[in-house]
């Protein structure tokens, strides 16, 4: 896993507050500041609060408020519409700040059988989304992308909202599960309700495969593992594969394991 340097929060630039994070392209983030006003006639705003260096329980939140270019598109709308998902953890484990995009079609953070992107190794192995709220922020076909302001316990829920620009109607959403090696929750390209009604979804579970699953504090960050264990990295499995669950192997205790229905997700319009 990956270890993360102790480090200041970021830089104010004008009414913009930016980390500055290794893990997050320099020249991305200078031309987000420099768009800060406008682009494509719409508002553009950042708000990263993560402070480098922190453990699970102490990730703050992450949100990129990104316009979308509206070109190509026939079915975009004027005006972008909000949603409230609200993410309920029925699990035994501790679920890291989420993150909820809301983007067009055709867009996806990964794909069964393939390798991880970077960004999604940092969340599913130490919890952080904001690597991967900052690479998604910045594409073309993401409308919004959105972290909570924090860990969501077992049998507790958290409701992020998010807002669907022009052409954005479809949605995804991750979180990693604290106390595994790389395991994280996901569900993509879920299409966004249309009406009034309230749209439930479940999630499924998943290995990022970028670390082995050896159940051992000294690579896993969330409880009951002590918070000074550290977070090393052991070489994976290599690709994105459906996650087996727990064995009870290293210092895992069973109980900590999942069922169907781990994670679900309401989704509703709020205009």
């Amino acid at each position: 896993m990956h270890r993360d340097r102790a480090g200041d929060f970021g830089e104010r630039v004008r009414d913009e507050f930016v980390i500055s994070d290794a893990q997050v392209d320099p020249a991305r983030l200078d031309a987000w500041r420099r768009a800060a006003r406008t682009r494509n006639g719409q508002e553009v705003k950042i708000d990263m609060t993560y402070r480098k260096g922190t453990r699970v329980l102490g990730l703050l939140g992450v949100s990129v408020l990104a316009a979308c270019s509206t070109a190509g598109s026939g079915t975009d709308t004027a005006t972008p519409t909000a949603y409230d998902v609200t993410i309920t953890n029925n699990s035994p484990q501790v679920v890291t700040p989420p993150l909820v995009i809301a983007h067009q079609s055709g867009f996806s953070v990964f794909e069964v059988g393939q390798p991880a992107s970077e960004a999604l190794v940092v969340q599913a192995e130490t919890g952080d989304p904001s690597a991967l709220a900052a690479k998604v922020g910045g594409m073309a076909d993401v409308g919004d992308a959105v972290a909570g302001a924090g860990p969501v316990p077992p049998g507790q829920s958290v409701t992020i909202r998010v807002t669907a620009g022009p052409g954005a109607r479809y949605l995804t959403a991750t979180g990693m599960f604290a106390t595994t090696n790389d395991a994280f929750f996901g569900v993509q390209s879920v299409a966004l309700p249309t009406d009034s009604a309230v749209k439930v979804v479940g999630t499924t579970i998943y290995d990022a495969g970028s670390e082995a699953n050896n159940e051992l504090c000294s690579h896993i960050p969330g409880p009951p593992c002590a918070g000074d264990s550290g977070n090393a990295r052991a070489a994976g499995e290599g690709s994105v594969q459906p996650h087996p669950g727990l064995t009870g192997s290293g210092d895992l205790d069973p109980s900590l394991n999942w069922a169907a229905g781990a994670v679900q997700l309401a989704i509703r319009a709020v205009n």
